[in-house]
């Protein structure tokens, strides 16, 4: 709060080192953001991240943590609004309320409406999120412009002192700069930046899952094929008396094609077990190939 209530640091008899007591009073959000900004950019740097990309996943959450945040407001009894009779006005004890508002009990509680309006921008900023020409550091614009929009009109009804110059509060003055540099900003990526890419983290497992997939070994089609040494799946035809259609099958290639005559028994027992086989010649499969012949009867269960 030190833009915001600069006489607690550099007024008579005050200290600027006081700046960094953190403890004698809370931080302002945006100095939070501008703050919590460096350290992104530091981190995407470390980690070779777009810092665009990375701000628009933590968007949301911020809207989020605000929200909770603005909790505190009222167990402290701070930064309500104006006097107010409503159902849900909040009451104030005398030793909190400022100075000419004694006779008043009941208050605006403004960070209640602050924080129903930031977790209404979560679902906001998701539907932004959701368009193909949303990221990009947009979604991230996007967050601003709702957050000083919103803020700009609670300021108005919040009666916590604060310096006002031109009679305006201060908190107004920001809120409504960052809005104005923002709305150009979000123009800007609109207009340089009309498409959106993946959001970081997952584009990453995205490439190491194809990684894995690529370097995955073929599968021997069966337990048969593996025994004779062959890799690779080829069409087989089939034909008989019933059926003169050609018809694929789940085979493999023979790594080495061998010739074997269908007039030696051992050879065709060994080959298929009751089929007649013969080597022949498939150009489309890379020269090498397997036909069969009608099974005989004793092995035609196993078709």
């Amino acid at each position: 709060h030190v833009v915001t209530e600069w006489d607690r640091y550099f007024g008579n008899g005050r200290s600027w080192l006081d700046i960094f007591k953190i403890w004698n009073g809370g931080l302002g959000i945006l100095g939070g953001i501008a703050g919590g900004a460096i350290g992104v950019w530091v981190f995407c740097k470390v980690k070779h991240l777009p810092m665009a990309g990375v701000a628009d996943v933590f968007a949301p959450t911020l809207l989020l943590a605000q929200a909770i945040g603005r909790l505190g407001n009222w167990f402290n009894q701070e930064v309500f609004g104006t006097p107010t009779e409503l159902p849900w006005g909040l009451e104030i004890d005398v030793v909190n309320r400022p100075v000419g508002y004694a006779d008043y009990a009941t208050f605006h509680p403004t960070f209640l409406y602050e924080g129903l309006w930031n977790v209404l921008g979560i679902a906001v900023l998701f539907l932004v999120a959701r368009a193909s020409s949303s990221q990009r550091g947009k979604v991230f614009t996007s967050y601003l412009l709702w957050y000083t929009f919103g803020r700009f009109f609670i300021e108005l009804i919040r009666i916590d002192p604060v310096n006002a110059p031109g009679g305006i509060r201060v908190n107004n003055w920001t809120s409504a700069a960052v809005f104005i540099v923002m709305l150009c900003t979000f123009i800007f990526q609109l207009l340089k930046f009309p498409g959106g890419d993946a959001m970081p983290f997952t584009n990453r497992q995205d490439s190491e899952a194809n990684d894995t997939d690529s370097t995955a070994q073929p599968r021997v089609a069966d337990e048969e094929s593996s025994e004779v040494g062959l890799t690779e799946p080829i069409a087989v035809t089939a034909e008989s008396e019933e059926e003169s259609t050609p018809r694929t099958a789940d085979v493999a290639v023979v790594q080495n094609p061998v010739t074997i005559d269908a007039k030696d028994n051992s050879q065709a027992d060994n080959a298929g077990d009751g089929f007649q086989v013969e080597s022949t010649k498939d150009d489309s499969y890379g020269g090498a190939g397997v036909t069969t012949s009608q099974p005989t009867p004793e092995d035609s269960s196993r078709i």
